[in-house]
């Protein structure tokens, strides 16, 4: 995540097609982040690679690595192994899609279609069904329309 891409107030995000809102705390935190550390007023990314000053942005794998030795601090602790990124964007996925619709939070997300199945099954996908298929016939006004 660049810096160039939050809002001058702190309160969006721009990336994607889509602003995202941010939430206050964070938005609080990143305020302070930038305003109370030099190195962060030059930086270009806001989890970047201290190495370079921010310039290049902070690998994945670095991140990956962080929440590993989470997982990995206490072998008993059931809770602490599902801190994977995987099981946390999934988590967020689901979260999300019990009140937004699923393009929602895919745009929200950025996940592409084609990926889709790292996040739903298809038989997970009806338990987030909202409509009683069974009582509404979702094409009844074309059906009406065309006298069938």
């Amino acid at each position: 995540m660049k810096w160039i891409d939050i809002s001058e107030d702190f309160r969006m995000l721009n990336t994607g097609n889509v602003p995202k809102a941010i939430p206050e705390n964070l938005g609080n935190w990143l305020k302070k982040l930038v305003f109370e550390n030099e190195t962060s007023k030059n930086a270009t990314y806001v989890f970047g690679n201290l190495g370079t000053d921010f310039k290049s942005p902070l690998e994945e794998s670095r991140i990956n690595d962080i929440l590993t030795s989470i997982a990995n601090t206490d072998p008993e602790d059931a809770f602490s192994k599902l801190l994977t990124p995987q099981n946390i964007r999934k988590w967020v996925f689901h979260h999300l899609l019990e009140t937004l619709p699923l393009q929602d939070v895919m745009e929200y997300m950025d996940i592409s279609i084609n990926n889709l199945n790292s996040y739903l099954s298809q038989s997970a996908l009806s338990h987030y069904v909202k409509n009683d298929f069974s009582k509404i016939y979702p094409l009844d006004h074309i059906a009406k329309e065309l006298n069938i």
